[in-house]
């Protein structure tokens, strides 16, 4: 989960057995929609989509080297507050999986990815700080294999945000009509982070289907 993906203002949840209806976020309203997602998952275990009676298991790990580019960052490292394995305060180390069970098939992120990288939708907004066309394609679920494709978010890693490189937004003027920076970026890697993990799982998910 990425991009702070929360319910809208705008989305109505009602509690399903109370009929109450909340528009405004609050804890209540997670409550109300915690319960709505509850009563699916338990619909889906009652009627299955698929039975699998057995299957065969395959997975591909792959560690990957990422740039660290956030100044706050590298000053956590320097302080042993960030305890980890790279090359002093130019790069870190994560890792990647990509598995499959049957007609299953998972994707791991290290992180709090943006969906759009997942599902498609990346945009090239005016006043990001790169003027290029989305990098992260295709998505990342169109690309995996089997009848059900998911996505595990912090997995294997916590390395912050994971943002699409052409949404990326530091510098003045803003994008979307901001008159201040985008609040993910603080809590990212950089800019080269998304395209690397990108890449690299399009090929892991190449190799898993092999």
């Amino acid at each position: 989960v990425g991009g702070l993906m929360t319910t809208s203002p705008s989305v109505i949840i009602a509690d399903p057995f109370t009929g109450q209806e909340f528009r405004i976020p609050s804890f209540e309203k997670a409550e109300a929609q915690g319960k709505q997602l509850a009563i699916i998952a338990l619909s889906a275990l009652r009627k299955p989509a698929t039975i699998v009676d057995s299957a065969t298991v395959s997975i591909v790990a792959r560690p990957v080297r990422l740039p660290l580019d956030n100044k706050l960052y590298k000053l956590a490292k320097i302080l042993n507050v960030l305890d980890r394995k790279g090359e002093g305060l130019r790069h870190i180390w994560s890792e990647l999986a990509v598995f499959s069970v049957g007609p299953l098939s998972f994707a791991s992120f290290p992180g709090e990815v943006y969906p759009e990288i997942v599902n498609g939708g990346i945009e090239d907004p005016e006043g990001a700080d790169f003027s290029i066309a989305p990098v992260e394609v295709p998505p990342v679920r169109e690309a995996m294999p089997g009848r059900h494709r998911f996505i595990l978010g912090l997995a294997n890693d916590e390395i912050g945000y994971i943002i699409p490189k052409s949404q990326w937004d530091t510098r003045a003027p803003f994008a979307y009509g901001r008159d201040k920076a985008q609040y993910g970026e603080e809590n990212s890697l950089g800019p080269e982070t998304a395209e690397l993990i990108h890449r690299n799982l399009i090929e892991m998910l190449e190799e898993l289907k092999k």
